[in-house]
């Protein structure tokens, strides 16, 4: 079997996983964060460093988050293989543990700016988390957020990096989404659905440039350690 590159990858991926920036589509309470985190965890555990963009949850948050499933990255952050960009901090205190702080919400260019620091030092494979583009278009407006990401996909795949940046499904218009889908390489979908009086999580790739993938949708439960995808399709019908 295929390393994970990321949850369910080698069940969904048929062959290798080839480089990318990826969209990590889903409705609210279906897995996205989670998913990233476990990303993150994936590349930092076999050296690959990762720059998280943060923008719903404190540096503290996200630490805490990542121990809640047993990625722990004390060590990492240590040894400096996991730079957080904090683009959060300024809707409390202000003040950040991160290196990396977004200290002018309304400039979303400081945020390039802010991953262009980040990345510095940084050889060889490495990972891109941006949780998440709907939060960024509260604050600077869709078609900002556009060319922010045009700008932000084309500096990460001229440094070979491999990544996730989420969207809220449901929450944007049909041409913002438009947009994001021919921009990035391709889209993981997540949803929740109820079921038999239960509510259920699913996962499929739904395009992804330079790779045979299944279409279908996979069941996966969130656990202790983390996502895991069934080894099975779904029957949504």
């Amino acid at each position: 079997m295929e390393m994970e590159v990321f949850p369910g990858s080698s069940i969904m991926i048929k062959g290798r996983v080839p480089a990318g920036i990826w969209l990590l589509l889903g409705t609210p309470g279906s897995g996205k964060t989670t998913f990233c985190r476990q990303f993150t965890w994936y590349g930092l555990r076999n050296h690959q460093p990762c720059i998280y963009v943060i923008t719903e949850e404190s540096p503290e948050d996200f630490r805490e988050g990542m121990k809640s499933f047993g990625f722990d990255v004390t060590s990492q952050e240590r040894e400096d293989l996991i730079r957080l960009v904090d683009c959060y901090a300024w809707r409390s205190s202000g003040v950040s543990s991160s290196r990396y702080a977004l200290s002018n919400p309304g400039s979303i260019s400081e945020i390039l700016i802010l991953v262009e620091e980040a990345r510095k030092g940084i050889v060889g494979p490495s990972r891109f988390v941006l949780d998440s583009i709907t939060s960024l278009t509260v604050d600077s407006g869709q078609e900002t957020v556009l060319k922010f990401l045009r700008i932000l996909k084309a500096r990460l795949r001229n440094h070979g990096q491999i990544g996730f940046c989420t969207v809220e499904a449901g929450a944007h218009d049909e041409y913002f989404m438009n947009h994001l889908r021919y921009m990035f390489d391709g889209i993981v979908e997540l949803k929740l659905e109820e079921r038999d009086g239960e509510l259920r999580r699913f996962i499929r790739v739904y395009s992804m440039k330079r790779a045979k993938h299944e279409l279908k949708w996979f069941p996966f439960k969130i656990t202790n350690d983390g996502i895991v995808v069934e080894n099975r399709s779904a029957n949504l019908f």
